[in-house]
């Protein structure tokens, strides 16, 4: 069952090819042909019907029993489904909690951001939100050690 991108008006249509169902409406094309990839990677034809094999004994029928989507490709490399942001770019692993690195991360990120003025103490005050204050003093006092250890 091989699908098409089809436009209409200003959505793109994921469309199936032999019964012209339209299994998915998108406002860009980047998105549509996500969705088209993941289609392929997890569609196994089957045998049309009446098929032989070896033996004489029947192939499966045609049907397509969809199973979920797991793992999509990527700039040829397979990458698990929950790794994907939107836009389809790949999340990387972030460096493990107390070594200091996610902090000058978030910290870097922020000082490209207009009207921030420290962005070290705006990314203190995140990490104190988030982990609360007993913990975040913590992993400072931990990412502390690393630093001069």
């Amino acid at each position: 069952m091989p699908w098409d991108i089809r436009k209409r008006d200003s959505e793109y249509l994921v469309v199936s090819q032999t019964t012209g169902e339209v299994v998915g409406k998108h406002k860009s094309r980047d998105k549509a042909e996500r969705q088209l990839r993941a289609l392929y990677a997890n569609y196994r034809p089957a045998a049309t019907p009446g098929a032989m094999a070896h033996g004489g004994r029947m192939m499966l029928d045609d049907t397509y029993t969809p199973r979920p989507i797991t793992d999509v490709f990527v700039d040829g490399r397979r990458v698990p489904v929950r790794q994907l942001k939107k836009g389809g770019k790949v999340m990387e692993k972030k460096p493990p909690l107390g070594t200091g690195e996610r902090f000058a991360q978030l910290k870097a990120k922020l000082a490209g951001r207009k009207g921030v003025t420290d962005p070290a103490a705006l990314a203190a005050y995140i990490g104190r939100k988030k982990y609360g204050k007993k913990r975040f003093q913590e992993l400072a006092a931990k990412g502390r050690k690393r630093k001069t250890g």
